[in-house]
């Protein structure tokens, strides 16, 4: 009988905690939990300890445990295994798999069903770091996947916002020196201002560089576009960097940095003109040479005719140079 059967294991423990460890491979532990799960209306709440002493609960990773000493919770097949025995050490769980014959047996015992938006908010995204770089990259292969996926419910798309936000705050992908930062530390390297201005290693990881993955990064923090206060850095550290040398390299970043500016949406409202007028980083053009026989252009400096970037305060346009070398 049923009551007969539970305390025949049960005396087995008594006598001996490790007695039932190692008896019984998975499909025969999962016979047994199934006679108690087909059963589960006959079973009394005092008998939930002894059941729990069974060691025949199988974890994602396949071994046969018992659950009475750690909190339990059953996780959705399809969720990846990379560093999941890890992950159960240190966050002090079991992870079950998700067995439908024996889904009654687990609620009676009260064990936690997770979604996937609960296992990676509460669980896997809290401890990522002490998972291997081959397992990290699995699981954002699988979050990828779910969080592009189309949503046909309203709660589909909440479930979706609330692994955003988590993913946002959740230091996931690794720098050069295999430091885990979060998606908003990188930029996007498509950009071409942020592609001419900053150094590699402020991109991401060339893995994830493919088209596949930049909608997703995109919408986890990767900084896509130039804010007002990005460009204000970039001309002061360029004006730095051409008052120290004018290089070729340094006439690109100008040309980048002006033709990005004046392609800007809403230019004159975010008062960004404004802000960088008086900035040395455009590079000036060179007035005619017999007008430059006549006066030196302002700034130029030794016999090759150096010239230093300017700023548009101040400036005149080229067309004008005739007007400017002449008096009235």
């Amino acid at each position: 009988t049923l009551f007969r059967s539970l305390r025949c294991f049960e005396h087995k423990l008594v006598v001996n905690p490790q007695s039932l460890e190692g008896k019984l491979g998975p499909d025969e532990s999962k016979t047994v939990l199934k006679y108690f799960s087909d059963r589960v209306g006959s079973l009394q709440p005092n008998e939930k300890i002894s059941l729990k002493r069974l060691p025949f609960y199988e974890t994602r990773e396949g071994k046969l445990v018992s659950i009475d000493k750690h909190e339990t919770c059953v996780v959705p097949n399809f969720v990846p295994k990379s560093g999941m025995h890890i992950l159960q050490n240190q966050a002090g769980m079991v992870f079950l798999k998700d067995v439908e014959e024996l889904s009654a047996l687990f609620e009676f015992l009260a064990l936690e069903s997770r979604t996937v938006t609960d296992i990676y908010c509460k669980v896997i995204l809290r401890y990522f770091h002490v998972i291997p770089a081959a397992g990290r990259i699995h699981h954002l292969e699988f979050l990828r996947q779910i969080i592009q996926r189309p949503s046909f419910k309203p709660e589909d798309e909440s479930r979706k916002q609330i692994l955003l936000d988590r993913l946002k705050d959740t230091a996931i992908l690794p720098d050069r020196n295999g430091r885990l930062k979060t998606t908003s530390w990188f930029y996007d390297e498509h950009n071409e201002v942020f592609k001419i201005m900053l150094p590699q290693d402020r991109f991401l990881p060339k893995q994830f560089r493919t088209p596949v993955w930049r909608d997703f990064w995109k919408s986890i923090g990767l900084i896509h576009e130039v804010s007002r206060s990005d460009f204000k850095t970039f001309a002061s550290d360029l004006a730095r960097e051409g008052a120290r040398m004018r290089t070729k390299r340094t006439d690109e970043k100008s040309k980048v940095l002006i033709k990005h500016l004046f392609c800007r949406e809403n230019l004159i409202q975010e008062r960004l003109l404004e802000d960088v007028c008086g900035i040395k980083f455009v590079t000036p053009k060179a007035v005619d040479a017999g007008l430059r026989h006549i006066c030196r252009q302002f700034g130029e400096s030794g016999h090759s005719g150096h010239q230093p970037y300017i700023s548009f305060k101040g400036s005149v346009l080229q067309e004008h140079e005739k007007i400017v070398w002449t008096t009235a």
